[in-house]
């Protein structure tokens, strides 16, 4: 223990001694307090956090009573004792007014509609989420992924073990921008960000790949996000299982960070944990020291990693921001047996302005009706004119007046990716696998599990098909050459998009 941490606990506990202490157990005022009550790790990283509010002055007073870590919001406020961690963020919700919503997600609609009605309850604030995708080159998963997040306004969604090996490999998202740091070697890995372009953002590091794959190193990228009143720096982090060099991540975003008043960092770092203590303390021994070093909070989520006969918390989304988190959730992603973690934070964000498409509407298009004013033009005018110029203005301004009339401008604004191959048949199969991923979390019956992954294999298979009944569809029905290419463009694009 450092001597200016022994000085500040010797000071703190002679000011206890003065305080009043109305309201505690009956016993003597000056009841004996041992220093090394509060030498745990947990209680030293909790009293580090509380102690911060306090300087903010967003809190009356903090101390130590008999071993017990108590808080006062104001002077005259009643005492609380924070018990843990996950206890003090669900105090700094009612202590500060950032009450938790009644928002819950409508899980019987599905993952992708869950996701869509959570933008819409917090339209001006940040949402973060993360999902293990284990490989966005798989053909269903990568559908999987534009079919969650092309119709939702989720500010930053953040992927570990993508198994991009170069660019090429990248999948895109419209209407975001993304940062990836790829895996050349063999083994999987890789991370991206996709971050929606009405926000400014920039890389400032990435993670080297390891050629031949053995180090076992992290994967990570890390950026700069605009909001509309603060800039954050945010980290998306990969680590293999039982891997190393993860202080290279934390020194390389600690270094960046120094200009920065927030941060955040999601990722799947394999170490198994439950209430911020690794099971194993030799395999998460450097991802606790670095949440412990930086002040790192994780959102108490519950096991978000499961498989038969095991739940673990392997992924995660923690911030110095705390007191800023005003929801989080999880969800089933459908592409792997990591669930997909929600984060919302209380920073604005730029208001999302839909994308705006204008052309010419053919739908009450009339050749005939366009024929006969063509004739009842006074064309014979336009004779009379001396100047070139003005013929040609003359020309171009009556012609542009019919086409205005019979085919006119219209502007649509475009909210949602087309998804023709969907049927309700497959929204409710994706609803009732939803439904079965919630019921194995609190059930751990096998035969449950086994209905469980058949259905899901299922649902992947049933969403392959649409797909390519859809593209055989609208081929099999051209019959010209210019349709034929046309309606392939329109295939390929909604595959692209």
């Amino acid at each position: 223990m450092r001597k200016s941490q022994k000085t500040e606990f010797l000071h703190a506990r002679k000011d206890l001694r003065v305080q009043d202490l109305q309201g505690f157990p009956p016993g003597p005022r000056s009841a004996i307090i041992y220093i090394n009550e509060s030498l745990s790790r947990e209680m030293r990283m909790i009293f580090n956090r509380v102690r911060a509010l306090k300087v903010e002055k967003r809190i009356h007073d903090v101390w130590f009573f008999n071993g017990k870590l108590f808080v006062k919001k104001t002077e005259k406020g009643n005492r609380i004792q924070v018990k843990s961690e996950d206890h003090l963020t669900s105090l700094v919700y009612v202590m500060f007014d950032h009450v938790q919503p009644s928002f819950t997600p409508n899980l019987t609609s599905g993952t992708p509609q869950a996701l869509v009605n959570l933008c819409h309850s917090f339209p001006n604030k940040l949402k973060i989420v993360h999902v293990n995708a284990e490989s966005l080159n798989c053909r269903s998963h990568a559908d999987m992924f534009h079919l969650l997040f092309a119709n939702s306004q989720i500010d930053v969604i953040a992927v570990s073990e993508t198994f991009y090996r170069c660019q090429s490999d990248v999948l895109r998202l419209k209407n975001y921008n993304t940062f990836t740091a790829n895996r050349n070697s063999s083994g999987g890995g890789g991370v991206a960000i996709y971050v929606k372009n009405t926000h400014d953002c920039k890389r400032l590091s990435k993670s080297n790949s390891d050629p031949t794959g053995n180090l076992k190193k992290p994967d990570y990228a890390i950026i700069e996000i605009c909001l509309s009143d603060t800039k954050i720096i945010f980290g998306c982090v990969y680590r293999p299982p039982k891997g190393g060099y993860f202080d290279e991540f934390g020194e390389d975003f600690m270094s960046l960070g120094i200009d920065y008043k927030f941060h955040i960092v999601a990722g799947d770092v394999n170490a198994h944990s439950g209430s911020m203590k690794p099971c194993d303390i030799r395999d998460g021994k450097a991802v606790y020291d670095f949440l412990e070093l930086y002040n790192l909070s994780r959102v108490p989520y519950d096991a978000t990693f499961h498989i038969e006969g095991c739940d673990s918390h392997l992924d995660m989304i923690a911030s110095t921001c705390h007191e800023q988190l005003v929801y989080h959730s999880q969800l089933h992603s459908g592409m792997s047996n990591h669930d997909l973690l929600v984060s919302v934070f209380s920073f604005g964000v730029p208001k999302f302005t839909p994308r705006q498409c204008t052309f010419r509407s053919f739908r009450n298009f009339n050749p005939d009706a366009l024929k006969k004013d063509v004739v009842e033009a006074p064309w014979h005018d336009m004779f009379h004119l001396e100047d070139v110029n003005a013929k040609l203005e003359f020309f171009n301004c009556h012609l542009t007046a019919l086409f205005n009339k019979h085919a006119p401008y219209v502007t649509v604004q475009v909210k949602h990716r087309p998804t023709p191959w969907m049927t309700d048949d497959l929204r409710i199969l994706m609803a009732e696998r939803d439904r079965m991923y919630n019921d194995i979390k609190n059930c751990k019956d096998k035969l449950i599990f086994e209905q469980f992954r058949k259905l899901r294999n299922r649902t992947k298979c049933e969403i392959r098909n649409a797909k390519v009944r859809y593209s055989h569809k609208i081929l099999n029905n051209c019959t010209s050459s210019g349709s034929l290419w046309k309606n392939l463009k329109k295939t390929l694009r909604y595959s692209a998009e």
